[in-house]
């Protein structure tokens, strides 16, 4: 029994150390597939370029048209020779200076104005154009500069603006140019030879007297901020810049950035943001020649001759001169200025009268000379407005255009 049991135990022993002896059989290694790199398309590569591209032009575009035009530069220099990309680069390095330059005429704009130099702030930004709100604050500068016209005398009659809103006239009443007695809400007068304009606060124009060339058609003007009335023509100036015109044979449509208007006989001035001159019309005595006019603040038109208003107080003119009419070299301190057929007229920072051309009817002795704040000339008669704001006249009254001593409560020029 002992035996087998050992017998039994080296047999169980031979077993067990023959499977520890034994290698455990290798596993399989698993299949592996490789995927094929697939060939890149040459057509799918230069499309989705050319996306990639014409995406950075687009953007390179957005940033022009937002004013950045340093990166708009940056951009389409990178994008080297796509499209018209180099052109474009130099367009927006272009636009990039030209920023610049107005950006500093800006800021010496603003030093003008902070020095209390109105009048060539209003001329420096009107010069700016679109840049930033450059037309709105010469605009503004010019509204506040151009003194309001209370006084107006056309061929033989004279008119005023009262306090009230209301206007008087006297003199000649043939075409019915001094029938104003219902006009109500007046901020301003012009007159022409035989026709009387009025502009109303709310912007619109009335207009009464001769209308043989349609001059006093004005119904349907809106948006007006300054008039004038010469010859048998009549302006508006609309706020805008632009000018509405009546009763003259040529086109005023594309003048723009103006911020006051003149009419004379057959011809009209427009004075510009940038204080330049331009013209329209007859240039028979050279009333147009005023090319070389510039700091204006102010503009008349006589029957054939041109003045100018200068920032430092002189005056220039231009046109019919054999009476003496632009001899006005030599005037300084005027203040305003005014143009009829056969004068021209300044008023001085002193409140007295410069006159120039024939004084065939006295329309030079203004009494009051020394208070006066508005003038006016006509055919062959001076209106002129006191300090106290009476009024006085001078020169031929054959038709009463004279007779203004009874006109109370008149409204200054501010």
């Amino acid at each position: 029994m002992k035996r087998t049991l050992v017998m039994i135990l080296s047999a169980a022993m031979l077993f067990t150390s023959g499977c520890a002896g034994r290698p455990a059989p290798a596993e399989e290694a698993p299949s592996v597939t490789e995927t094929p790199v697939p060939t890149p398309d040459p057509e799918e590569a230069l499309r989705l370029e050319e996306e990639k591209r014409a995406a950075a032009y687009t953007d390179a575009e957005a940033l022009f048209e937002a004013g950045d035009y340093e990166n708009a530069a940056a951009a389409f220099e990178a994008l080297g020779d796509y499209s018209d990309s180099a052109e474009r680069a130099e367009e927006a390095r272009t636009a990039h200076r030209e920023a610049s330059l107005n950006a500093e005429a800006y800021a010496a704009a603003e030093a003008l104005l902070a020095e209390g130099d109105s009048a060539h702030a209003a001329m420096a930004f009107g010069a700016l154009g679109d840049f930033s709100d450059a037309r709105e604050r010469s605009f503004a500068l010019w509204a506040d500069i151009a003194e309001r016209c209370v006084l107006a005398a056309g061929e033989h009659h004279s008119v005023g603006l009262r306090a009230d809103g209301t206007v008087a006239a006297a003199g000649m009443n043939f075409e019915g140019q001094c029938s104003v007695e219902d006009w109500t809400d007046i901020i301003a007068v012009s007159a022409g030879n035989m026709h009387t304009v009025g502009l109303r606060s709310d912007g619109t124009v009335v207009a009464v007297g001769n209308d043989h060339y349609g001059q006093c058609g004005v119904d349907g003007w809106t948006d007006i901020v300054a008039i004038a009335a010469g010859g048998t023509q009549t302006l508006g100036l609309r706020a805008d810049g632009t000018v509405a015109a009546l009763g003259a044979d040529y086109d005023l449509s594309e003048w723009n950035d103006l911020v006051s208007v003149a009419a004379g006989v057959g011809f009209t001035l427009g004075l510009k943001a940038d204080g330049t001159v331009v013209t329209a019309g007859s240039n028979k005595v050279g009333q147009l020649d005023v090319g070389g006019w510039k700091d204006i603040v102010a503009v008349a038109a006589g029957w054939n001759h041109s003045v100018g208003l200068k920032a430092d107080g002189t005056v220039v003119a231009a046109g019919y001169d054999k009476v003496g009419l632009c001899d006005v070299r030599s005037w300084r301190k005027i203040k305003a200025i005014a143009a009829g057929e056969i004068t021209t007229l300044g008023r001085k920072a002193d409140g007295t009268l410069a006159a120039t051309g024939e004084n065939l009817h006295g329309q030079f002795r203004v009494v009051g000379n020394g208070s006066l704040v508005a003038i006016a000339s006509g055919e062959f008669h001076t209106l002129a407005m006191k300090s106290d704001g009476t009024v006085v006249a001078s020169g031929m009254n054959v038709y009463g255009q004279c007779d203004v001593k009874g006109w109370k409560n008149m409204m200054l020029p501010k």
